[in-house]
């Protein structure tokens, strides 16, 4: 049963909300990167963002005290969270209960062998049984949203230890527009080149800092990334090609700017750095940072690349 103000708009309201996190002495803990979004027109952004369809598991990461929650329970989803702070999962069981659709489990998601919080991983699985698509929708934790989305998509597309088909919800603007850049754009990073190997990244609106609870000192944005077709996925049809990828594109940028001739020399020990050129069919005099993620997918899997990746 979900708690009586569950589906109570007034109890919602910012206003209404703010409140109660007065009366129950709550506040946010930056070490955490908590900032709550209030604004019930950007909540109903973000679930729509991430095309939801009833049935639908959703992984919800930082679920706070339940905003973003109630409205995928609306919905019509399942709902698999996680909340670090126990403070903020009290008010959650305050807000909407005990409710059949909904699983919170209490700790950092990034924890685990695996890069993911082992309990959440084990009820992801569940849904690849099923033959279930999985959404992830949330107000990222700032702190944490680039390892978080890079690996979901490698345990999703790569590994294939759940049906992955969307990740929607707010980032911090500056890395959105980071994971977004085109190659050749100085934003770009080893992260952007992983997940547009991945999937799409599209930049759906901007957010002000005065749409949370407390407003962050950045602007933010609401993000929607989409699976690519199986064909389409770059290194992804087995994980020790993934594996190779990964490394290089790791390695060549901390020589971003230098040319992929010398940025191979200094990155992959024992490389035939021509044979490897050749390969690929790249120029050497190409600078590592205007490189695409296909023409990198192309070089990790050059026979003299993947002897050296294999053996580092």
């Amino acid at each position: 049963m979900a708690g009586a103000h569950a589906s109570d708009p007034d109890r919602w309201a910012p206003a209404a909300l703010r409140r109660l996190f007065r009366e129950r002495g709550f506040v946010t803990r930056r070490s955490l990167g908590q900032h709550l979004l209030l604004d019930p027109r950007l909540l109903h952004a973000i679930v729509d963002t991430g095309g939801l369809e009833p049935g639908d598991l959703v992984l919800e990461v930082g679920t706070g005290p339940g905003m973003l929650t109630r409205l995928l329970l609306d919905r019509g989803a399942e709902v698999v969270g996680i909340e670090l702070d126990p403070n903020a999962r009290a008010l959650l069981t305050e807000l909407i209960g005990a409710h059949e659709r909904l699983h919170v489990v209490a700790g950092d998601v990034l924890a685990g062998p695996e890069g993911l919080h082992p309990e959440l991983l084990a009820r992801l699985e569940t849904a690849r049984d099923a033959g279930r698509p999985v959404r992830c929708i949330a107000n990222f934790p700032y702190h944490v949203a680039t390892p978080l989305l890079v690996r979901l998509l490698e345990l999703g597309l790569v590994e294939r230890r759940f049906p992955l088909v969307t990740i929607a919800g707010t980032l911090q603007r500056e890395v959105a527009e980071r994971l977004a850049a085109p190659p050749g754009d100085r934003r770009m990073g080893p992260a952007s080149i992983l997940l547009q190997a991945l999937a799409e990244i599209e930049i759906v609106r901007r957010v002000p800092p005065g749409a949370f609870w407390p407003p962050p000192k950045v602007h933010s944005a609401v993000v929607r990334i989409t699976a690519r077709p199986p064909a389409e996925r770059l290194a992804a049809d087995a994980p020790r090609h993934w594996a190779r990828f990964r490394r290089l594109v790791r390695g060549l940028y901390v020589f971003r700017r230098k040319t992929l001739r010398n940025a191979l020399r200094r990155s992959v020990p024992d490389l035939a750095v021509e044979q490897a050129l050749a390969a690929s069919g790249l120029p050497g005099g190409a600078r590592v940072e205007t490189l695409s993620p296909a023409q990198l997918a192309t070089l990790a899997s050059t026979e003299a690349c993947s002897a050296r990746l294999d053996a580092s």
